[in-house]
């Protein structure tokens, strides 16, 4: 498990360099299920002990309006290292619907809403937004 050291306003990775607070989101379209959650738990575990498979892109999306389940998502509060070792983690995934580069808020929406996606940045809200996706019930 990576070390920090906090400094008052600052905060660095266990080689000493400067990380900042982020949120990361990761979204999958839902025919990808089973495959992500597996890869997104193997990854967690890696980082930070044990997690359940349950909890994994545990959040389902659909389009605004729509009424069956087109993606999931987790969100959560991390600093940018952790960020790059997800993205590096799945750099090393061999399956053409992953993307392994970081997006932020100037986003290509199509492409972040058929691949296995990293995005941090911005809000849950703006994302949903800018893909037009709500959260189901």
């Amino acid at each position: 498990m990576a070390h920090l050291n906090i400094n008052m306003s600052q905060a660095f990775d266990e080689n000493g360099n400067e990380v900042f607070p982020t949120t990361v989101h990761t979204i999958c379209p839902i025919e990808y299920a089973a495959t992500a959650r597996q890869i997104a738990l193997d990854f967690i575990n890696s980082q930070h002990g044990e997690e359940t498979l349950e909890n994994m892109l545990n959040i389902e999306l659909r389009e605004i309006g729509g009424e069956s389940v087109t993606h999931i998502l987790c969100s959560r509060n991390d600093y940018t290292h952790g960020r790059d070792k997800q993205l590096a983690w799945l750099n090393n995934e061999n399956h053409s619907w992953i993307c392994a580069d970081n997006h932020d808020g100037s986003l290509e929406a199509n492409h972040v809403k058929t691949k296995f996606c990293t995005i941090s940045g911005i809000t849950q809200s703006e994302l949903l937004s800018l893909l037009n996706l709500e959260v189901c019930n």
